[in-house]
Parts: C-alpha cells; sequence; structure tokens
C-alpha cells in the first residue's frame, strides 16, 4: 500500500513538471500584439476619479438587482443575464481592468 502512495505522488509530482511548459507554448495561429502601456497621466487619473465612480456603480447595481428581483421572476428575463448587467460588468470594469487602459 505504501508504494502504491508513493508511486502515486511521484506520478502526480512530475506530471507538475510536465503540464506547465505546454500551456506555455507560443501559439502558431496568429502573432500576439501587445497594445502600449498606458500614460502615467491616465493612471493617476483612473485611480483618483474613475475608480472611486465604479466601485459606487457597483453598489448601485448590487441596490438595483435587488430591488429587480421580483420583476425578473415576471418577465422572460434570465437572473444570469441581469447579475451581468448589474454585477459583473461594473465589477469587471472597476476591478479587473488594467490600471490607465480604457479611458
Amino acid at each position: 500500500m505504501k508504494k502504491f502512495v508513493v508511486t502515486g505522488l511521484v506520478l502526480i509530482f512530475l506530471t507538475g513538471f510536465v503540464i506547465p511548459p505546454v500551456y506555455c507554448e507560443e501559439s502558431t495561429q496568429g502573432t500576439i500584439t501587445r497594445k502600449s502601456a498606458p500614460s502615467g497621466e491616465a493612471m493617476i487619473a483612473d485611480l483618483i476619479f474613475v475608480r472611486p465612480i465604479g466601485i459606487v456603480s457597483c453598489a448601485i447595481g448590487v441596490a438595483a438587482l435587488i430591488i429587480s428581483i421580483p420583476f425578473v421572476a415576471l418577465s422572460k428575463t434570465t437572473y444570469s443575464e441581469v447579475v451581468d448587467a448589474f454585477l459583473t460588468k461594473p465589477g469587471e470594469f472597476t476591478f479587473v481592468r488594467p490600471l490607465g487602459e480604457g479611458l
């Protein structure tokens, strides 16, 4: 039993070294284009003005989601569409988007 466990652990350990390089291979289907980094002024403006507005929009989205639950139940709109509109999009804009991008 101990030999079986040790063999399994060794295989799992070795698999960890083999699989990550597979994901790191370059794509041969196309080239990767990188945008230039946003300017420092754009990053500061994003941090001071846009992100707080995004946080407020997330709070308003939560309130709107709570208010809209009965109406969603009565309509043909799915709950996931409402969550996407009121929470996911403002949340991604505020917390996932790189600083200074999209201004």
